[in-house]
């Protein structure tokens, strides 16, 4: 149910005549006189009759249709207002994650091309949604790997004249870069992410080098402090071929990338991995500027 179906209507025909008498925040006032059990708070009528809510649709399907078909280690996935947005997060238990995550499955057809998602019940209303394509072995989180790429959700209207067992194309011709977006995670290689310091300024007191990267699955992950040259490392194995990060406090508190050091215009430092080897990406930057008010620049470097 969407959240505009949902608890008290601040709806200015609702209210009695003598209530909409009223100047515009003006509010009636009455008596009591102490002892009294009972408050006469006058007359009301209603000229405006409030109509019976809608009945929810039955059977309602939602579906998505690939112009490629997704290969079989990724699966599809939809978080939107439909359920309020409740998605995994840190905050939740695993079990409550891994019930969000197999809530929000897409079900293919046999070419793997069409995905659907089969609602009981579900109101008329509009709606937002982000498609999300997943590894299979994602159960519990989510990388927000969306088939559109950008920051905006996905409008549509689910209307009252669809009547129950409709079926509704959220999208018919949805493309995704699979290759490099989901690449084949049997096709691994070792990546190694340091943070050196480009001056002799330390870090901030209570300032914790962390690599927030879509081989993270954008989740915080603290650095290795090297003290054999002061630098921070990271090593991991991915299947990530366009790499995507930024250097973070780990003691930031949040997800918000507060202070981080990232490319230009506080954007990701980017690298696409054309051989399946080992890769060393080396970040050089003002040790002291990392937790700052602001993000700062970085210069990156492939070894």
């Amino acid at each position: 149910m969407a959240a505009s179906k949902q608890g008290l209507q601040w709806v200015d025909s609702y209210k009695s005549d003598e209530e909409l008498e009223f100047e515009a925040l003006k509010n009636p006032t009455f008596e009591f006189t102490a002892g009294q059990k009972t408050i006469d708070l006058g007359k009301h009528t209603f000229s405006t009759t409030v109509t019976a809510p809608a009945e929810p649709l039955k059977n309602y399907t939602l579906s998505v249709t690939f112009k490629e078909a997704v290969p079989e280690w990724g699966q599809v996935l939809i978080f939107g207002s439909m359920n309020g947005w409740q998605t995994p997060s840190d905050s939740r238990t695993e079990e409550e994650n891994v019930k969000l995550v197999n809530e929000a499955k897409l079900t293919p057809n046999a070419d793997r091309k069409t995905w659907k998602i089969t609602y009981d019940s579900i109101y008329a209303d509009k709606y937002e949604c982000k498609i999300l394509v997943e590894y299979v072995t994602s159960t519990s989180s989510v990388s927000w790997n969306a088939i559109d790429q950008t920051v905006e959700n996905s409008p549509f209207v689910i209307m009252q004249t669809d009547g129950d067992n409709f079926e509704y194309p959220l999208f018919e011709e949805a493309t995704m870069d699979f290759a490099t977006k989901l690449p084949d995670p049997s096709k691994v290689y070792d990546l190694t992410v340091e943070f050196h310091n480009s001056t002799t300024n330390p870090l901030k007191e209570g300032v914790v080098p962390a690599l927030c990267g879509n081989f993270t699955s954008w989740k915080y992950t603290q650095m290795e402090h090297v003290t054999d040259g002061d630098y921070y490392t990271l090593k991991v194995t991915t299947a990530v071929t366009a790499v995507e990060f930024g250097i973070v406090n780990n003691n930031e508190g949040s997800t918000s990338w507060v202070g981080a050091i990232t490319g230009e215009a506080g954007q990701s430092f980017k690298h696409s991995v054309t051989e399946l080897k080992a890769t060393k990406l080396v970040v050089s930057a003002d040790f002291s500027l990392l937790g700052g008010a602001e993000k700062s620049a970085g210069t990156l470097e492939v070894k």
